[in-house]
Order: structure tokens, then sequence, then C-alpha cells
């Protein structure tokens, strides 16, 4: 019942991180002071990078989201076990695909990727309980994440 509960509840969760990130396409644009002011500020790129400024700060933040929903993950693994352990995985996947809209179609490739196989693996959690996941594809992810921001 816990199990059920925890699904549900984090599905929950899951899509109001969702809906709550879709008006973000237009937090950059003032429409009493035209776009133009706002575009070079998010497509522009920073002095010898090649990612614009605000898939930078994607970048920034997917790491910081990453590492987050590990330790969670590794907390409820102690503590609350497979199912506590997916829930977190869910929660970061929303995390992730809050990033997923700059302006670098590489990154939001990447991130798509990375919330997807956070969201695989914390479904597999809660499948199998007693049994550890394959963490393959979440690390593939990573990976992409890391290559595609330090290629920029």
């Amino acid at each position: 019942m816990r199990k059920i509960r925890l699904v549900l509840v984090g599905a929950a969760v899951l899509g109001a991180l969702l809906v709550a990130g879709c008006d973000d396409g237009d937090a950059g644009t003032d429409t009493a002071a035209g776009t133009t002011a706002a575009t070079p500020q998010a497509t522009g790129t920073d002095a010898g990078t090649g990612l614009p400024a605000d898939a930078k700060r994607a970048c920034t933040k997917l790491d910081a989201t990453v590492k987050t929903t590990q330790q969670e993950a590794a907390t409820a693994a102690r503590v609350g076990g497979d199912a506590a352990v997916g829930g977190k995985y869910l929660v970061g996947s929303a995390r992730v695909y809050e990033y997923v809209g700059t302006s670098s179609d590489a990154l939001n490739e990447a991130a798509k990727q990375l919330g997807n196989a956070m969201s695989e693996l914390a479904q597999a959690y809660t499948a199998n309980d007693g049994q550890k996941p394959n963490t393959a594809n979440l690390d593939a992810a990573v990976a992409k994440v890391q290559a595609v921001c330090a290629a920029g």
C-alpha cells in the first residue's frame, strides 16, 4: 500500500513540477519594452565558449540536480528502501525537466535523455523490490550531459 501511495504522490509531484515549468518560455521577454532587449541575453554566448548563457546556467543546475538526486537516493536506500529510492529518482527527473528548453538543442536532448533515464530508474526501483536495477542508462545520460556542457 505504501508503494502505491508513493508512486501516486510521486507522479502528482512530477506533474505539478512539469506544469509549473511550462510558462518559463516567456520569462525573458518584456512586452512593454519589446523582445529585442531580451533576445541577446537568451541566445548570446559568453566570450570563448560555444554554449549560450542560458544553457551554461542550465548545465550548472543540471549538475547540481544530479548530485542532489544521487545523495538523496543514497540516503533513501539506507532509510526507506527501494520505494523511497524510486521516489527520489522520480523527483529528480522532474527537476531535470525544468531545464529542458534552453537555446541549445544538444543540451535539451541530453537533458531529456537524463530525465527519461531517471524516470525509468524510478519505475525499476518501485517494480523490482529487493533487486538493484541497472543504472547504465542513467550513467550514460549523465555522461552525455557532462560532455555537452564541457564542449560548450
